[in-house]
């Protein structure tokens, strides 16, 4: 019994003089809380994917060559964080707070008889009578022309 009680007590000490803790221990309950609090920090302190706000997304707009005299607006796609026109032309451009508003307004579309044209990018929307406005802001901007499978989109 001693010699089990000076065995537990010689590896107390030399784990303590290690710097080996339980939890460090790896599998420990305190090294899986350890470990998901550092992920959930490196989560927090990750910059997002690229986002443009609505000025941005308008002046990538209009590097395209399109015109448009900007004019802030309510938002006037369902689901938008911001929206703004182009007078000119009836462009409009809107900004996503999240995918689930951005997917909400294609999925409302898409139930509706009369669909819309639209460049979708990553939590941005550009809508247009004129699919030859989106396919030339789709050259700089990228994004995806929606519906996809418009014929006003096929290029002969």
């Amino acid at each position: 019994m001693r010699f089990s009680l000076a065995l537990a007590g010689a590896t107390i000490v030399v784990a303590g003089l290690s710097g080996c803790t339980a939890s460090s221990v790896p599998g420990s309950p305190d090294t899986a809380v350890a470990t998901a609090e550092a992920q959930a920090t490196a989560s927090a302190d990750a910059t997002p994917e690229s986002t443009l706000t609505l000025d941005e997304l308008h002046e990538s707009y209009i590097a395209t060559g399109l015109p448009c005299e900007w004019v802030l607006t309510e938002n006037v796609m369902s689901g938008s964080f911001e929206s703004g026109v182009c007078r000119n032309s009836e462009n409009t451009l809107n900004t996503f707070a999240t995918q689930a508003d951005l997917d909400g307004l294609l999925e409302l579309n898409e139930a509706s008889p009369a669909t819309n044209l639209f460049l979708v990018g990553d939590l941005w929307v550009i809508g247009s009578e004129s699919p030859e406005d989106l396919m030339t802001a789709q050259t700089s901007l990228g994004g995806t022309l929606w519906p996809a499978d418009s014929p006003f989109f096929e290029t002969d």
